[in-house]
């Protein structure tokens, strides 16, 4: 009860005023020479049991003593004025205790509500992100899918024209079997023609004796005739020899373009690679950094708190690990929690005094690190 009352000096000094002014007004009521007069009759007598409420509030210089008249104050008897100096004194006390044990209650209580209210906080923030990686995990579930799918789609179709184009070069193969046949066809059919203008020819070298004219004439007519068609399939086989020289070069055209293109793909394909190689050369950099900057900033606060740390004596060897959360500008968010701890209470509790009053803890480099830290302390 005493260490209560001590920790409100004020409170306690402004009591103590109280009471010297009691005793005073007792004193100089008091008379020393002369014994107390009979009290006459009709005057009441009137006694203090307690102190006006204002006392208790105002400072000891602007506290005034209520005022009681000479006739009142001769008139309370000795007895009386013991038993209501100790009255004042225990109401004072009781007063003074149960004030400071119902602010004690309310600061317990608040202290608790406030607990209360940032573990709710805490768990609202671990749910709102346990849901974004879940909304995130689906997205790119999501998006992998739709990638799968174009890439299938994307796949059918390049089957599709490759059997296109092989379907294509087969009927272009059989046009041309069937063109080679239908030439062997007309060499032989004029192989067969030729034979038989030799054995027409031979025939009318037999009876050119008879009808030379005629025969002159006929082989003439004949002759005509064979010059018109030589230069018919002369023309002709010029015309299908072009031809077929501007299908070779439309084809060496063609495949050139398809060679082209297929580089540039390749081309393009690497530089892709490229890209993500350096990307994740990037990415892997930025994890080292960030490690880095990180073990930088942990090894900072393990300085600073050790340089504010007393451990308890006869703790030298031991060591505990503490988990804290720092915000960006040094503070810890939440308690601090002493994960394992091979020592004394003690030991571990000068820990926890040493992070609170290390307060501020150095700042991070950049924001964007991870701020909970596992530490371990020891007293070596």
């Amino acid at each position: 009860m005493f260490k209560e009352i001590l920790k409100h000096p004020v409170a306690l000094m402004m009591a103590i005023a109280v009471h010297l002014l009691i005793v005073m007004v007792f004193v100089v009521s008091f008379s020393w020479t002369e014994p107390p007069a009979a009290q006459e009759a009709g005057v009441p007598v009137q006694l203090i049991t307690e102190i006006p409420p204002l006392a208790l509030n105002q400072p000891v210089e602007s506290y005034q003593a209520p005022v009681k008249t000479k006739q009142t104050v001769d008139t309370i008897k000795k007895p009386v004025e013991q038993t209501s100096s100790k009255t004042v004194i225990k109401k004072s006390t009781d007063a003074l205790v149960a004030q400071q044990a119902s602010k004690k209650a309310a600061e317990r209580a608040r202290k608790k509500m406030l607990k209360l209210a940032e573990k709710r906080r805490i768990e609202k923030k671990r749910k709102a992100a346990a849901k974004k990686r879940k909304k995130a995990k689906e997205a790119a579930k999501k998006k992998k899918a739709l990638k799968e799918k174009l890439e299938k789609k994307l796949k059918a179709e390049k089957l599709a024209i490759a059997k296109k184009e092989k379907a294509q070069k087969e009927a272009e193969e059989k046009k041309k079997q069937e063109e080679a046949k239908k030439a062997a066809e007309e060499k032989a059919k004029k192989e067969a023609e030729d034979k038989k203008k030799a054995e027409e020819a031979k025939k009318a070298a037999e009876i050119k004796a008879k009808k030379e004219a005629k025969d002159k004439k006929i082989r003439e007519a004949a002759l005509k005739r064979w010059k018109k068609k030589k230069r018919k399939e002369k023309e002709k086989k010029a015309a299908d020899a072009k031809k077929a020289k501007e299908a070779a070069e439309k084809k060496k055209k063609d495949a050139k373009l398809a060679k082209e293109k297929a580089e540039k793909a390749k081309k393009a394909k690497a530089e892709e690679q490229k890209k993500k190689k350096a990307e994740e050369a990037r990415k892997k950099a930025e994890v080292v950094a960030k490690k880095k900057a990180k073990s930088s900033w942990g090894s900072k606060i393990i300085s600073h708190v050790k340089r504010r740390w007393n451990p308890p004596p006869g703790t030298h060897g031991m060591s505990a690990e503490v988990r804290i959360t720092v915000s960006p500008s040094g503070y810890i968010r939440g308690p601090v929690k002493i994960v394992s701890c091979d020592g004394h209470p003690s030991f571990c509790d000068s820990i926890k005094q040493a992070y609170k009053d290390a307060e501020p803890l150095p700042r991070p480099s950049r924001n964007d690190l991870d701020r909970n830290f596992l530490i371990t302390m020891d007293d070596k």
